[in-house]
């Protein structure tokens, strides 16, 4: 999951965004630093189906790193 360092400079997000998606054909959803998701589909249901995949994984990993040891 790409994550992109948040701006208000929209042109400069819009640029990082466009270059992500050329990047990555099957591209579905990035991040965008201290914001939130970005997931987008070919239709209103397919981007909320992979918004809820997103969640879902987040919440997996951070369920797994939640409960590793600390190593130091």
């Amino acid at each position: 999951m790409p994550v992109v360092q948040n701006t208000q400079d929209m042109d400069a997000l819009a640029h990082t965004a466009e270059g992500l998606i050329k990047k990555h054909a099957g591209l579905h959803g990035f991040l965008i630093a201290g914001h939130g998701l970005y997931a987008w589909g070919r239709t209103l249901h397919e981007a909320k189906r992979h918004v809820e995949i997103f969640e879902f994984l987040f919440e997996l990993v951070g369920r797994r790193t939640a409960f590793e040891p600390f190593t130091g």
